[in-house]
This record gives C-alpha cells, sequence and structure tokens, in this order.
C-alpha cells in the first residue's frame, strides 16, 4: 500500500471512527432523555391518581347509591394502586417517602375492605365515614405538596440530580432537595394520622400492635456493620444513619452503605435490633439492558440468601420491574408451603446485583407452627374442586386470611385450557378458601 493510499485509508477510518462516536453519543442521550421522560410521566401519573383519591373520597361521602358507593370506592381501591406504583416508580431516595408508601397502600385496602362490606349491603358507619374525612383531608395535603413541586420556581424533573442527593444534604433549594424535602415533607405529616383500623391484611392494627418478638440479644452498631459486610463486603464503607424506637413492629437501626468506588452508589439496609436480622434493604438499580437470565438472577439471589439467617425458603414467583427481578421467596416446613412467611430479593438484571431484600413479613409473622387438624385427606379435598378443570399438582399450604388469621389448606394447581389456577381447600372443613388466578406475562409470573 502506497503513501497515498495508507493516508486514504487513514482518513476513512477517521470518519467511521467519529461517526461511531456520534452515533454512540446520539444512542446514549436518547436512552437518557427516555429515561426522564419516564420518570417525569410517573410524576404525574401520580399527581393524577392523588387527585382522583381526593376527589374519590369526597364522592364516597355524599353518595347513597348502593351501586354508586360500590364503584367509587372500587375507583378509589383502583386509584390507590396506580398512585403507589408511580411513586415507586420515582428516583427519590425511598426512606422520603416510605410512610407515603404505606398510606397508599394502606388507602387500597381500606376502600377495598369497604367495597366488600358495602357489597354484601352493609352501610358504612360513622366512625368509616370519619376515617374518610380525614383520609379526604391528608390527600388534599399530599396533591397541595405535589403542586408546589411543579409550579415551584425551579423544575422538579433533573432527575439525575435527584437520584444522587442524599436526604441529609438538603440544606438549600436546589432541584433535588426541593424534591426530595417536599416527599419528606409529605411523609413527616402522614405520620400524624392515626391508625387505619379495618379488616383487612395490611391495616396497622394487624401490621403493628406491638413490637415483634425476635430471637436474640440486642445487637450493636459495629454488630451491624460486620452483618452488613458479611451480606455485601468489601467494596463498601458503612455508616451509622439512624434507629428506630422500640415501640416499632420491627425496632430497626439503619445503615447507609456507600460503594467505595461510586459515592453515588448507596444503599440503605435496615437491621433488626434484636437479633441482628437484614430487614429492609433499598438501592437504586443501573440502566442499560438486561444481561442476565432468569435464572442467573435466582442462583444470585440464592446466594445472598444462603448469607442470611433465613432458612428452608423456596422460590415461589417473580415479577420484573424497570431491570429488576423481584423473587418472592416462601418458608416452607413439614412440605407445607407457609405463605405469610415472605421473603422478597431484588435482582438487578444489568449487573447481577441485589438491590433490595424485604423481610419484614417473614418477621412479623414467622413462629412455632402445629401442622394438626388435617380432618380431610387430599382425595377427601378433591371433591370439592370444581369440574372441568385438570389438575397438575397438590401441596398443602398455609394462607393468610383477610382479618389476619391462618388456616391450613391443600393448594390444589388447577388449568383450563391454556389458564392456570390456585385453588386453596380448608384441610379441616373442606370449605374453598381461595382461588387465585396465575398469569404469565412478559414481566413475569404473578397470582392474583
Amino acid at each position: 500500500m502506497n503513501y497515498k493510499q495508507w493516508i486514504a485509508f487513514l482518513a476513512i477510518l477517521a470518519i467511521i471512527g467519529f461517526g461511531w462516536g456520534f452515533y454512540q453519543a446520539s444512542e446514549s442521550q436518547t436512552a437518557r432523555i427516555m429515561v426522564e421522560n419516564n420518570h417525569e410521566r410517573a410524576f404525574y401519573d401520580l399527581l393524577g391518581s392523588v387527585e382522583n383519591l381526593s376527589v374519590l373520597s369526597d364522592k364516597a361521602l355524599i353518595a347513597t347509591g348502593k351501586s354508586q358507593v360500590n364503584r367509587i370506592l372500587s375507583q378509589l381501591n383502583t386509584e390507590a394502586y396506580v398512585a403507589q406504583e408511580s411513586l415507586s416508580m420515582l428516583p427519590i431516595n425511598h426512606s422520603a417517602f416510605s410512610r407515603t408508601e404505606q398510606f397508599l397502600n394502606q388507602m387500597g385496602n381500606f376502600s377495598y375492605s369497604l367495597l366488600v362490606q358495602s357489597s354484601k349491603g352493609n352501610d358504612l358507619t360513622e366512625e368509616q365515614r370519619q376515617t374518610l374525612t380525614d383520609l379526604s383531608g391528608e390527600i388534599a395535603e399530599i396533591s397541595n405538596e405535589l403542586h408546589g413541586l411543579v409550579n415551584g420556581e425551579e423544575s422538579p424533573f433533573a432527575w439525575a440530580v435527584i437520584k444522587n442527593a442524599q436526604i441529609e444534604e438538603v440544606t438549600d433549594a436546589k432541584k433535588a432537595g426541593i424534591a426530595n424535602a417536599s416527599f419528606a415533607k409529605i411523609d413527616e405529616t402522614l405520620q400524624e394520622i392515626p391508625a387505619l383500623v379495618y379488616d383487612g391484611p395490611f391495616s396497622d392494627h394487624l401490621e403493628s400492635k406491638e413490637p415483634v418478638q425476635l430471637p436474640g440479644e440486642e445487637i450493636s452498631w459495629e454488630e451491624a456493620k460486620k452483618i452488613a459486610k458479611n451480606l455485601l463486603g468489601d467494596n463498601y464503607t458503612y455508616e451509622e444513619y439512624g434507629k428506630s424506637g422500640k415501640e416499632a413492629a420491627i425496632p430497626i437501626m439503619t445503615l447507609k452503605i456507600t460503594a467505595k468506588n461510586n459515592a453515588d452508589d448507596v444503599i440503605y439496609l435496615d437491621i433488626s435490633r434484636t437479633g441482628g436480622f437484614p430487614t429492609l434493604m433499598t438501592s437504586s438499580a443501573g440502566e442499560g439492558a438486561s444481561k442476565l437470565s432468569n435464572q442467573d438472577a435466582l442462583t444470585k439471589a440464592e446466594a445472598f440468601l444462603a448469607k442470611t439467617p433465613y432458612e428452608n425458603m423456596v422460590p415461589n414467583y417473580a415479577m420484573m420491574d424497570s431491570n429488576v427481578l423481584t423473587i418472592n421467596y416462601v418458608y416452607e416446613e413439614n412440605d407445607t408451603l407457609i405463605y405469610p412467611d415472605m421473603i422478597k430479593i431484588s435482582i438487578d438484571m444489568t449487573n447481577g446485583r441485589v438491590v433490595g431484600i424485604d423481610a419484614q413479613s417473614y418477621l412479623v409473622n414467622h413462629k412455632d407452627r402445629t401442622f394438626s387438624g388435617l380432618k380431610l385427606s387430599a382425595e377427601e379435598a378433591k371433591s370439592n374442586l370444581p369440574s372441568g378443570f385438570s389438575l397438575e399438582s397438590t401441596k398443602k399450604a398455609i394462607i393468610p386470611l383477610d382479618n389476619g388469621d391462618e388456616v391450613l389448606c391443600y393448594e390444589f394447581r388447577m388449568k383450563s385450557g391454556d389458564r392456570d389456577y390456585l385453588v386453596y381447600i380448608n384441610a379441616l372443613t373442606g370449605v374453598e378458601e381461595d382461588i387465585l388466578g396465575i398469569y404469565h406475562g412478559p414481566n413475569g409470573t404473578f397470582a392474583l
């Protein structure tokens, strides 16, 4: 190749390199804009749902016709869960909105319990009406705070900044500080709401009627850091972040865990003050395409779970959300699935990191159980199954009831065409306790 040919060849390489770099920059910019647009849409979805909750809660107090009351309560239930889902998609520190998330969850369950009551022909009691009145005022407060984000002098949509902001650093009117501080203010307001007491599985009187008595001794900060380091390794620094009061349902101490090579990579881990049980861990997921298979994620989750004190946990169902796969694990004893004792492990599918654990349900519900009371055999229980379905499998299971009680059942997995169902027959009475449809979607498998 002569001199002129070399010059031409190098010029072509330079053009290709420039073009490729421009393409990559353009793709990166497009991806960033898409992420910001998704966050902005989630914020406005949250705002719309909160506004609808405010209007609907007022309507529920005025409506008198049964069909109208039922329709409004059904809409209340739906909007509460839409708001909760939208809130979970915002890149705001978990500690800034934990009470808000719980409030929306309880609002959904409260409205559902009223819907069940109304569907049976029973009117709302004066106490329930007063609760709705109080909730309506609180929802209006949340709406005002969210509108304050939109109408403030600075835009709340600098999401990359918000994502990296820390609550304790909010000292001025920076964009991230405004957003985080507003959610923290909402949470502070909601702390003053009296407990919701209703016949539902997530009501305050069932979640936190008294502190959970966990086995073991009270641990020190140094012991908490050692537990955290055993879970996450040497590539992080471990700082004391705060403690809950001993009157909490699960008294905890919280660690702020920061990657040594990236100050923006922050994890918050709650560890029970008694016994040192990992209780709740939250962390931001990475950006980009998923690189792991579900089996890879399951292997990562199993390895993480093996470092915890939680034993005899079996994977149940999994759901994907924003490149994070959350796997539900259920405790198993005596060949019986104990559904109230559930743990969730979340895996970032872009890099294989464990970005979340939620063992609160396990810690609140786990106890020594007796498995006596099986008055029906599996064959006898089958006689109560619906016809026209094929039986896929049979298992014993303890399931929670809406009033907080538990019942021992036979879990029959049934199939009709391409649809799968779980039918629960009471092992003592033969009564059909519940039917769940199993749905397989692009984001995972779940039961409703």
